[in-house]
């Protein structure tokens, strides 16, 4: 597929000559999103595909058929201390994003922890509740009470802050992480506490979207967009994990939606640009974008955008 290339939001044009789907009326293009997906579910059973990592390292995958493709693996190593089931995608995007399972309580926690750590990760993105409809989803990796304080295996990690957004039905929480002081038996407790409290901390922002219900879409585009909006302002120094439960469905529509945004940030924009980015993520994470509904969300979400650059473009004339 062709390959985005980073931008500043300068760059950004509602002038898009190579695309015309927005042209077709609705039952065209519902025909025609209808037969892209058909062709692209194919790729969801490429038997070529290699999972020795995640078949090697079970117990760590949240779902039993949901593997993570060897070739693309994040981090790239056989070691359960850094296994998450989670793939690099393959745009050249401003920010390098990571598509993720959540992560399992006990022996998934310490190594989710140790990644962020590890690569300076400063974003993550929740895209599930913890349990929806009385079924687990995702395992809180995060304490439940600000300036409360969990440890996960070395890690301590603090609840900063928390603030909901309802209007976006989004959650916003800084936490901070740093590797727990070992304790010295000639050391006494105060002490120990104020060496704790000097260490240099790791902070990280985690946005978690409400609004989207497992195995379906959100209601309106709106929130949504919004929410892509913080994503595109924040810093592009380290990878951003995106992480539903499964971590291929939601998550696999909203890095979708990130990177055809991306090719209309370049002028690069074209009516098969939809298809390739699915196309592409599927090669590198099975079954990304799980569901037609989701498929036809991303270009919901894109004809939306471009009606409204369109109409703030008539307005400033």
């Amino acid at each position: 597929m062709r390959r985005t290339q980073a931008s500043s939001s300068s760059s950004l044009t509602s002038a898009v000559p190579q695309f015309s789907l927005d042209k077709l009326t609705r039952e065209a293009r519902h025909e025609r999103f209808v037969k892209e997906y058909s062709k692209l579910s194919t790729i969801d059973t490429d038997p070529r595909v290699n999972f020795t990592t995640s078949v090697d390292l079970s117990y760590l995958n949240r779902y039993s058929n949901i593997l993570a493709n060897e070739q693309t693996l994040f981090p790239p190593s056989k070691e359960p201390a850094v296994y998450i089931n989670a793939n690099r995608m393959p745009f050249d995007t401003p920010h390098t994003l990571i598509a993720s399972q959540a992560p399992i309580s006990d022996e998934g926690l310490i190594p989710w922890w140790h990644v962020i750590c590890s690569y300076k990760i400063s974003l993550v993105m929740m895209l599930t509740r913890e349990v929806e409809n009385h079924v687990p989803k995702a395992d809180r990796y995060w304490p439940r009470e600000v300036n409360q304080e969990e440890r996960y295996g070395p890690y301590r990690v603090v609840l900063e802050s928390e603030e909901h957004i309802p209007e976006l039905q989004l959650k916003v929480r800084q936490l901070s992480v740093a590797l727990a002081t070992r304790k010295d038996s000639s050391e006494d407790e105060t002490k120990r506490e104020a060496k704790e409290k000097n260490e240099q901390k790791h902070r990280v922002t985690q946005l978690q979207y409400l609004g989207w219900p497992d195995h379906g879409i959100p209601s309106s585009t709106v929130a949504f967009r919004k929410m892509m909006e913080r994503l595109e302002q924040h810093p592009t120094d380290a990878p951003v994990i995106v992480h539903c439960s499964a971590g291929i469905g939601r998550t696999g529509t909203l890095i979708g939606y990130y990177a055809v945004k991306q090719c209309l940030a370049t002028g690069s924009l074209t009516d098969r640009s939809v298809y390739e980015v699915v196309g592409a993520m599927k090669r590198s994470r099975r079954g990304m974008v799980q569901r037609f509904d989701q498929y036809n969300f991303i270009y919901q979400c894109l004809l939306e955008e471009l009606e409204s650059r369109a109409s703030a473009s008539s307005a400033s004339l």
